[in-house]
């Protein structure tokens, strides 16, 4: 699957293999400015400029909750665990927070004021929670031991990707300088 988005609120479901268009999802109040899917791809959740998180199913074609959160600020990321339990959302309102992927709930806030986060990732063994965005550096959360999210580095610029390799201390920023590092997240 491929799931497309823009301002007309709508969000395309595409079958890659056979290059079209399966379904549209409807249901955001403005537009829908962050998506991810589940690791099995069979759900997709989806953020909007109005604070909404909506749960898709992807293969039925319903939406199978909406959620309100981050006082109504833009959600500027997603991300979802690779063990599919947990998915996490940030905002404009600069919120980090973990949500049950099973019951939709929210579980944890992460972050009330980590600075706008542009990027989220979980670890490869879906324990941490990481964020970046515009304080230039990636903060980690431990899911296990409800650790206050810790600096891991600092890109020197606002962070626009990463990932966390399957390592679990192998890490890349790639930020508004155009520039990509690779870090030893274990050390500064």
């Amino acid at each position: 699957w491929l799931a497309s988005t823009g301002r007309d609120r709508t969000i395309i479901l595409w079958d890659i293999r056979k290059r079209q268009k399966v379904r549209v999802f409807e249901g955001h109040d403005g537009p829908v400015l962050a998506l991810a899917f589940s690791p099995d791809g069979a759900w997709l959740v989806s953020g909007g400029k109005g604070g909404q998180i909506k749960r898709w199913d992807v293969v039925g074609g319903g939406e199978i909750d909406g959620l309100t959160s981050h006082r109504g600020q833009p959600v500027s990321a997603l991300a979802v665990s690779p063990d599919g339990r947990w998915f996490a959302s940030s905002s404009d309102s600069e919120q980090v927070r973990l949500w049950n992927a099973e019951t939709g709930q929210p579980k944890q806030l992460l972050a009330e004021s980590s600075g706008f986060s542009a990027v989220l990732a979980f670890s490869p063994d879906s324990q941490q929670v990481l964020a970046a965005g515009s304080r230039q550096a990636v903060q980690s959360w431990d899911l296990l031991s409800a650790e206050a999210g810790r600096e891991l580095v600092r890109h020197g610029e606002e962070i626009h990707a990463m990932t966390l390799f399957s390592d679990q201390r192998t890490l890349a920023t790639a930020g508004k300088d155009k520039v990509i590092r690779i870090w030893r997240a274990d050390s500064k």
